[in-house]
């Protein structure tokens, strides 16, 4: 008997929904909607649903851009907050999860179709059966990893995007020290996502003496598409420390069946991007550098890939 399932991908901004027909695994029908348009979840996905004209779903899992820690749940950067018990029966489900972002991503990672990701460097060979692990640069920092269960993958949520940052890059060395000037600590998150990319170009340049021209990462990428050579520069060093922060999670996660990099920020900077030379120092471990070699390091190109780990959610448990 097939089973018609929604599945849904929830930031600060947008809300993605689409449906699946099980047995079938791909999520169809997406549609994207404004959150500001919607006094609550539970209101953007009735709209989505009476756009749609479908038969109602009886299962839904939904992600959403902020911890989930019990029924009553609250997006980071939306003013939305809800009891998963209440949506369910608001909306007639059988079955409502709510899961955060990271963890739909992470689980995403196995089911993902060929086309939804693309090789960074040199294309790897991921050892089957051994644990996976995703990172993105947006808003903020997401870190997570999945592991092979019973049958099933198992997903690994955290907040490894608050991890303590370090740095093997000569030059930004001085502009760490800066930004622990008047902080007890320095998490990765400081410079690794769309804010932090200011913050990194504000610390270098105030170690460096020098002027900081720009307040948003648009602005520094724009003049780095205009040729000036601090931008180039500073998009050069967050990418190369990003590299880095990616080589340690594969570390920490064991990463071998591979490594895949997502959030909107490397989407903006994809053209910066030089692959060889991120895979490079990814795989830089000192004496763990053998560890990384022919781990798949992969680039998520699909626009909505949390959807497919919504799918497996509801589907694999």
């Amino acid at each position: 008997m097939n089973d018609l399932l929604l599945v849904g991908d929830v930031g600060g901004t947008n809300a993605r929904f689409a449906l699946v027909e099980s047995p079938a695994t791909t999520p169809t029908r997406v549609e994207i909607l404004k959150n500001d348009e919607f006094p609550s979840l539970a209101a953007a996905i009735r709209t989505y649903l009476e756009d749609q004209g479908a038969a109602r779903p009886t299962r839904a899992a939904i992600d959403i851009a902020g911890p989930v820690t019990g029924d009553h749940v609250k997006l980071t950067n939306r003013g939305w907050d809800f009891s998963i018990e209440e949506v369910r029966q608001e909306l007639g489900l059988a079955e409502l999860i709510i899961l955060n972002d990271f963890e739909a991503l992470a689980l995403a990672c196995p089911f993902l179709p060929e086309d939804a990701s693309e090789p960074v460097g040199v294309p790897g060979m991921p050892v089957p059966g051994k644990p996976m692990a995703v990172l993105g640069p947006g808003t903020g920092l997401g870190v997570a990893g999945v592991v092979p269960g019973r049958g099933r993958w198992i997903p690994v949520p955290g907040e490894g995007g608050h991890v303590e940052i370090s740095t093997a890059i000569p030059r930004l060395r001085p502009a760490l020290e800066v930004a622990y000037q008047g902080r007890a600590r320095v998490s990765a998150e400081h410079w690794m996502c769309g804010p932090g990319l200011v913050r990194m170009g504000a610390d270098l340049a105030e170690a460096e003496g020098r002027a900081m021209p720009w307040t948003s990462p648009p602005e520094i990428e724009v003049a780095a598409h205009g040729g000036d050579a601090f931008a180039c520069e500073l998009i050069g060093l967050f990418l190369d420390q990003l590299a880095s922060l990616a080589g340690d999670v594969a570390l920490t996660f064991g990463a071998r069946g591979g490594v895949y990099l997502g959030g909107g920020v490397l989407d903006h900077l994809s053209e910066f991007l030089d692959a060889d030379r991120f895979a490079t120092r990814f795989r830089d471990k000192g004496r763990l550098s053998s560890f990384l070699e022919g781990v798949p390091l992969r680039r998520i190109t699909a626009p909505t890939p949390a959807l497919f780990g919504c799918t497996a959610k509801l589907l694999h448990g």
